[in-house]
């Protein structure tokens, strides 16, 4: 894991494994049907298929086989721009890198690691990106494990309606040159319209007029920060959702946040809105006091998913800080434009970026009155 004490999570390997080894199955039939002209859609798949592990492996903090992956992934990519064809020496390279996967995951199941040699992978991976093109037979291995490639470790970033950086506004059409716009101080002006959505000038400006507070909040023990604000107490006995279509990385989630309360689950964003009108309307059942959201889901993504629950939430009068659910977005997406969007169109509280740093989730819990600070 990214961060924090993790160590009884352990045992979702053994689903990790097996979700993904049926999904190489699948894979090394699609590498199979291309290699003799099949449908082109199966690179689509194939490309999936290694996003997915290249993710969860980054998830469960196995870095040696996400970066192997991520390798495996760029030369898929090549293969669905056309710079690259799934001729017979690709397929079998590819083929070839999927047995160094499934090593790993033998590695995984007996030893909970991923240190294995990936040498032999990376070098069949090199020899499609040279020049002249080289026959997988020619290819000879060094008896020495060569050293895998420094993997660039990406900080989460935490987005609490506020922005790190001022956002640049495009001057008029009619200047020379392009000049920062002046911020009106009566009114408002629209700078980011999509989808009848918009973030406003004034809230940009407050957004990033806070980004110091953000770095002083960031090393501040929690108890400090919970009495700068105000707050008093947390939520008694709350409960969780977490609205996540991949297995491994719900999973993953559940068994954290179970930790600290009840937690429910949801596979899209359909499936939210239902279980969030269904605390509502369920005299028994209090409403949910945390949503965890991915956004890149199928049917109905996380972002219309947080829309539709917060008008629920305003219809039945849920709008304080007590009241209304804390929604927090956990997603791959890093760019300000959707993480602007999560914030003042859809109303989330927090934006995580996967992988997600449960040592920093756990904070944001703190923060906001959801569990007592250690």
């Amino acid at each position: 894991m990214n961060g924090g004490d993790f160590d009884d999570l352990k045992y979702i390997f053994s689903d990790f494994v097996t979700e993904c080894s049926e999904a190489m199955e699948l894979a090394v039939e699609d590498v199979l049907n291309l290699e003799t002209g099949g449908e082109r859609d199966a690179v689509d798949r194939i490309f999936r298929t290694l996003h997915s592990i290249k993710g969860n492996s980054s998830m469960l903090g196995l870095m040696s086989l996400s970066s192997f992956v991520h390798k495996i992934e760029d030369t898929c990519s090549d293969i669905r721009s056309g710079d690259r064809e799934m001729d017979k020496d690709t397929a079998s390279i590819f083929l070839k890198c999927f047995d160094v996967i499934e090593d790993a995951f033998t590695q995984i199941s007996d030893h909970g690691d991923d240190q294995i040699d990936y040498s032999r992978g990376y070098q069949l991976l090199e020899s499609l990106s040279s020049d002249a093109p080289v026959a997988v037979s020619e290819v000879v291995l060094d008896d020495t494990v060569s050293p895998e490639p420094e993997i660039s470790k990406v900080s989460n970033e935490t987005v609490e309606k506020k922005v790190e950086a001022e956002p640049v506004i495009d001057a008029p059409a009619s200047e020379p040159e392009p000049q920062p716009a002046t911020i009106p101080e009566p009114e408002p002006q629209e700078v980011i319209k999509e989808d009848n959505s918009f973030v406003t000038q004034e809230n940009i400006e407050a957004y990033a007029g806070n980004s110091a507070r953000i770095s002083e909040v960031s090393e501040t023990p929690e108890s400090m920060v919970i009495e700068r604000a105000g707050i008093t107490g947390v939520r008694q006995n709350p409960t969780a959702l977490v609205v996540e279509d991949d297995f491994v990385i719900r999973k993953a989630m559940v068994t954290y946040i179970s930790k600290f309360m009840p937690c429910y689950v949801a596979k899209d964003g359909v499936e939210a809105i239902q279980a969030v009108s269904e605390a509502y309307s369920d005299e028994d059942r209090a409403p949910f006091d945390l949503i965890i959201m991915d956004i890149m889901m199928p049917t109905i993504d996380g972002l219309q998913a947080s829309k539709a629950i917060r008008q629920i939430e305003r219809s039945k009068s849920a709008v304080t800080f007590d009241t209304e659910a804390k929604l927090f977005i956990v997603s791959a997406l890093s760019d300000d434009k959707t993480m602007l969007r999560a914030v003042y169109e859809c109303g989330a509280d927090t934006y995580i970026v996967k992988p997600v740093n449960f040592e920093e989730l756990r904070r944001q819990l703190v923060r906001h009155r959801l569990i007592e600070p250690d």
